[in-house]
């Protein structure tokens, strides 16, 4: 098969170009689609499907160790109070035996070492809480971007085609994947705290003075409008900044990979430009979040960005390229055959690039396509790889179909050499 289809250079040319069209041709669409993924969040237990029973026994101890640290600020109210109840006490008690200063010294520093023993209690626990928040949030972030990767490189062309490229790629690796990671990491363990301390505060309160208490409840409605409203606020800012970011990089992308075209045409300033102006339109989303409480935006944030990441990991390809079923061919003769394909590329449904077309290439034929841009060189090419499926009709190789055949198996009897082959490091 190796020697069956050799495409030449004018195939391979019109690979990059046809693709490239097929892209481009969808921009729109993919920017609908972007947006549209973007919209949606998370339900806040859905940021921890991906903790294992170690990252369970982290939490657990670092949810304990935050409520009792959050509980440590209403504790204080209680020895605040006992201070100035030793204070006042020890003073009218000394000015009854004419200023006995030792009596005064004496009940304020035994009440006085409350705060003491209160202080190393919280420092302990605010450590335990920080370790583990942190250490679980490092693992499942590392996890989650295993599964990523893993998710990305079993999906079919057409994926990459309609809703995926290199520059979204890396920023979802780093950008979306930090988030969930601050999310579910130290900021996850401060929210719990706070909680503690909101309820903690209130607890202490019905017992030193239920009346008062109660007047201070009507401050809650509001205050958890304002937090629903806050919190949706930050999942688009956060949204928005992440999203330009990945348009930066797009920049950065296309700019280095066809740095030769950039530079013949002086397209350096202008590449610069468009940078600058996605970098700006982000500072500008980040400097609003600024403003916000840091634990509500990372919350928000890592919703948000665990819906773009989880929906890629859940993804079934149409095409898998880590599917074993299938027949293995182990030896191959290399008849290639096209039979009444119609084909379209799933970024241009609405040109049909096949219409009924038929090829047969017997083993050992050396054979050139030759056309004009977008007759279908590389589309014959795509689809023996199994890149992409017709709508109607079959590839087969050797009289069987293509779709029948193991993935991997096809493929390792195949090679593909482009116009501009690329050397990887190490290679």
């Amino acid at each position: 098969m190796r020697e069956g289809v050799r495409p030449s250079g004018e195939t391979t040319s019109s690979v990059a170009n046809s693709g490239g069209g097929g892209r481009s041709a969808g921009g729109d669409g993919h920017g609908r689609r972007r947006g549209a993924a973007a919209a949606g969040r998370v339900p806040l237990r859905r940021l921890f499907a991906f903790a294992d029973w170690a990252d369970a026994a982290l939490m657990a101890v670092g949810a304990a160790a935050a409520a009792a640290n959050g509980m440590a600020k209403p504790l204080m109210t209680f020895v605040v109070g006992d201070v100035i109840h030793a204070f006042g006490s020890a003073g009218a008690n000394s000015s009854r035996r004419h200023g006995d200063d030792d009596d005064v010294v004496a009940r304020v520093t035994k009440v006085i070492m409350n705060f003491i023993y209160l202080g190393v209690g919280a420092g302990l626990v605010s450590a335990l809480q920080v370790s583990c928040w942190t250490i679980t949030g490092e693992r499942q972030a590392a996890r989650i971007r295993a599964l990523y990767l893993k998710a990305i490189l079993r999906q079919d062309i057409a994926f990459f085609d309609k809703e995926m490229n290199t520059g979204q790629l890396v920023e979802r690796m780093s950008g979306d994947a930090f988030l969930i990671q601050d999310a579910i990491g130290e900021k996850a363990g401060k929210c719990i705290q706070l909680l503690s301390t909101f309820f903690g505060g209130f607890i202490i309160a019905f017992v030193r003075g239920w009346l008062l208490a109660l007047v201070m409840l009507s401050s809650i409605p509001p205050v958890a409008v304002a937090g629903a409203i806050m919190s949706r606020l930050m999942v688009k800012l956060t949204i928005r900044m992440q999203a330009k970011y990945g348009d930066a990089g797009i920049v950065v992308e296309q700019t280095i990979g066809a740095i030769r075209t950039v530079v013949a045409f002086n397209g350096e300033k202008k590449a610069i430009n468009t940078y600058n102006k996605f970098i700006k339109k982000a500072y500008e989303s980040a400097l609003q979040q600024g403003h916000a409480t840091s634990s509500i935006t990372a919350l928000a944030g890592g919703q948000g960005a665990a819906y773009r990441l989880f929906r890629t990991i859940e993804r079934q390809p149409d095409i898998d390229a880590c599917c074993t079923t299938g027949d293995i061919f182990e030896d191959v003769k290399g008849d290639v055959e096209l039979k009444d394909v119609y084909f379209s590329y799933p970024s241009r449904p609405e040109h049909l690039v096949f219409d009924g077309f038929s090829l047969q290439v017997p083993s050992g034929t050396r054979m050139a396509l030759v056309g004009e841009s977008g007759s279908g060189k590389s589309t014959v090419i795509s689809l023996v790889e199994r890149f992409y499926d017709p709508q109607s009709g079959e590839v087969l190789i050797d009289g069987v179909d293509i779709r029948r055949i193991n993935l991997g198996s096809i493929r390792r009897k195949i090679g593909l050499v482009s116009q501009e082959p690329v050397l990887f490091a190490g290679s």
